[in-house]
């Protein structure tokens, strides 16, 4: 299907639940598909350092603070 469809399933470990021509949704257990997933990292630094790589790599992001945690979304667009 795509880099990234290999890069979820066979590096991050997700199956893939139901596909159509244009889409996969991908699950973890088999019940719900995956609209996005979380990597918890120990701090600021971290969390910049991914940032800098996923922009290096020209994946598209989104971000949050949830007042307990900031985030950087990434929503699995190989589903979509």
């Amino acid at each position: 299907m795509s880099a990234r469809f290999d890069f979820c399933t066979e590096v991050v470990g997700f199956q893939l639940l139901r596909q159509t021509a244009d889409t996969a949704e991908l699950t973890v257990g088999g019940k719900y598909a995956l609209h996005h997933f979380a990597i918890l990292l120990p701090n600021r630094v971290a969390l910049g350092l991914t940032l800098h790589n996923l922009l290096a790599h020209e994946i598209e992001i989104g971000q949050g603070d949830h007042d307990v945690s900031e985030a950087l979304t990434r929503w699995c667009q190989v589903c979509s």
